[in-house]
């Protein structure tokens, strides 16, 4: 069971102003709503002509206690007919703070196997039964390997998709259509940002890629579900497509099990791209070069840009000193944040966790000796850290399952991460930078830019990781020229996990 210890800080400090200020239990001082706790799960798949009984909701104030009698309820599910039904539970304390929660309910048809084929020649189609439904499982440790098409898309002129499924590991569910300008393949994963157009050129010729992410939260191993309203995901990168007829869909991944995939000429209860108002960046250095970062704060002040610096070396051997921590304090007062990445900059696939034979266990591992200890020094230094990146970019969904816990703005949710350094595998030029840059104000996106030390002229070193301090300057200096905005991580992540 992992440990989660986002809110030390906060009960430590509301401890000392409960020490220091007393403490009041009237309605007139009660500003925070009350809490809604679903019985059950969020999302509940039911077959076609099943019986639905719902469970309801729990409700508990800070100041009125347990409100659950006040609860009202609305919708209702009827079994008899397939589609996505929604329970909306509302409460308000007698201060009129006002709470909603939402459980969906999809009524399915049970899947058949002749509406499926295996993704690759010799593969096999197989149902399985899980909680009275029929599923179509996958479980393989190669994501090419495993797969499957959907049949019954084949030439459909339908513009709506539903599906229900389940996964732990990353996942690629892709829909080829023929549209006025050609075909496109539509993409949709789990990253919590979209990807936007792109183009990949091989010897079959060019493929056009539109990508949408649904959510870093498709990976924990329950039920979600997803409507997409095809055209309009066609619409939010080129304007000018509409859809002729879906060619293809197939979806391959590992470990996923789908209870329904179907496609319907109309259909509500859509699902929206996330569409951002204010497009950006998210500037972000790790390696915890505090003197370094240090020296280029009157830039970031003179230009009024903020950034995450990430820091690894908390409750390490070689600990992050007094003076570090102090600096990084007066980096939080300009409005920047200060990032958590881990404690002894190990990636989540180091030698030191290969004796554990599962990957749960590996990363349970990797939580308990690189999370929770740094996350506890920090805690313990007056930071209340929100935001991870991975050292080497190592990321995996069972170590984000854990993780999100204690951080959830993790770096590597984000479609568009690039690399500001030079002459290092996988970096950047300014003019590449540029391009994306004029891509995520085109697309209406957020991307994020990655960088370590910071190369002044009048400052040699020998640190591999560096981001000259002119293609810095320049990169911020264009990226106010075409009029994108500068978020901490935190806040790019949350314009996305709250739409």
């Amino acid at each position: 069971m992992s440990r989660s210890i986002k809110n030390i800080f906060v009960i430590f400090m509301s401890l000392l102003v409960f020490i220091g200020c007393g403490y009041v239990n009237n309605a007139s001082s009660n500003e925070i709503p009350p809490q809604i706790t679903i019985i059950g799960d969020k999302l509940l798949v039911q077959v076609v002509g099943s019986n639905y009984e719902d469970l309801g909701s729990h409700a508990v104030d800070d100041v009125d206690g347990d409100i659950s009698a006040k609860i009202e309820t609305e919708g209702a599910v009827d079994t008899n007919k397939e589609g996505r039904y929604i329970i909306t539970y509302s409460v308000s304390d007698t201060a009129g703070n006002k709470a909603v929660v939402k459980r969906i309910v999809e009524v399915i048809e049970p899947l058949s196997e002749d509406s499926w084929g295996s993704f690759r020649e010799n593969g096999t189609i197989e149902l399985q039964d899980e909680q009275n439904i029929k599923i179509l499982s996958l479980d393989s440790n190669d994501s090419k390997e495993s797969g499957f098409v959907y049949k019954e898309a084949i030439d459909s002129t339908n513009k709506y998709m539903r599906w229900v499924f389940k996964t732990k590991e990353n996942f690629s569910l892709r829909m080829v259509v023929e549209t006025n300008e050609g075909d496109r393949t539509l993409v949709y994963n789990q990253k919590d940002t979209g990807s936007g157009k792109s183009s990949y050129t091989s010897s079959y010729g060019t493929t056009h890629y539109i990508g949408h992410g649904l959510g870093s939260h498709f990976v924990d191993g329950e039920w979600h579900s997803s409507i997409r309203d095809i055209e309009h995901d066609l619409k939010r990168y080129e304007s000018t497509l509409q859809l002729v007829r879906i060619k293809e869909i197939y979806f391959y991944g590992t470990a996923a099990k789908f209870a329904t995939i179907k496609l319907y000429a109309t259909q509500e209860n859509v699902d929206k791209p996330v569409v951002v108002s204010s497009p950006g960046i998210a500037l972000t250095l790790d390696d915890s070069h505090v003197e370094n970062w240090n020296d280029f704060m009157p830039i970031f002040k003179q230009e009024n840009v903020v950034a995450t610096f990430f820091c690894h070396r908390w409750a390490s051997t070689n600990n992050i000193t007094e003076a570090e921590s102090a600096l990084l304090k007066t980096f939080e007062d300009n409005g920047h944040e200060v990032g958590y990445h881990t404690k002894d900059h190990l990636g989540t696939r180091d030698e030191k966790y290969d004796d554990f034979s599962t990957k749960e266990a590996k990363a349970q591992a990797y939580f308990d000796d690189q999370i929770f200890p740094g996350v506890k020094e920090m805690v313990n230094r007056g930071f209340n850290p929100q935001s991870f990146s991975y050292p080497y970019i190592s990321g995996q969904p069972v170590h984000n399952i854990l993780i999100r816990e204690t951080l959830p703005h993790i770096r590597e949710f984000f479609a568009h991460v690039m690399l500001m350094d030079d002459n290092v595998e996988g970096s950047k030029s300014l003019d590449e930078i540029k391009v994306l840059l004029d891509k995520l104000k085109e697309e209406k996106e957020i991307g994020v830019l990655l960088g370590h030390w910071i190369a002044q002229a009048s400052q040699p070193s020998t640190i591999s990781h560096q981001v000259p301090e002119e293609k810095l300057k320049a990169i911020i200096e264009y990226a106010k020229q075409i009029g994108l905005t500068f978020y901490t991580l935190e806040e790019a992540h949350k314009i996305y996990v709250n739409q």
